[in-house]
């Protein structure tokens, strides 16, 4: 959507999110297979972002001025009971169902990393910066942006 001039957000809650680059993950999940970890780790770049970083990031990485949206709670939930009831009808899944609205809404997903850091040594090398550097370039690089 930013690529098109848009930056839409649901409603106008504060939230706090975590992010992690695939690679950091699946580096971290190889490196648990090797030394037999068992237990349950978070898995993200050690930082916390408020909900509009992650736009931010991308509007500079592509140079982009956009229009931001907030799109109030209501709509959202309407929206996304059409969709559910619909792909319902046609036996499809729908990409956005009221489940995953909540999901979606909660104030915070912030993940404590303290755990893989001192069991696993886990180290992200990647934050959100300079993942969605590499993510965006790969886009463009491959004709997706």
């Amino acid at each position: 959507m930013i690529s098109n001039g848009f930056d839409l957000h649901m409603g106008k809650i504060q939230q706090q999110l975590s992010f992690v680059h695939g690679e950091d993950v699946a580096d971290l999940a190889v490196k648990s297979l090797f030394i037999g970890a068992t237990g349950i780790y978070n898995v993200t770049d050690g930082n916390s972002y408020d909900r509009y970083r992650f736009a931010e990031i991308v509007k500079t990485i592509l140079n982009k001025k956009v229009v931001t949206l907030h799109i109030p709670m209501p709509v959202v939930r309407l929206l996304a009971f059409c969709l559910e009831t619909i792909n319902g009808l046609r036996k499809k899944t729908s990409v956005i169902s009221r489940e995953k609205l909540n999901e979606l809404a909660a104030k915070n997903w912030i993940c404590d990393i303290s755990k893989a850091k001192k069991e696993l040594a886990f180290a992200p090398k990647f934050d959100l910066q300079s993942g969605l550097e590499e993510s965006v370039t790969w886009y463009i690089k491959n004709n997706w942006l």
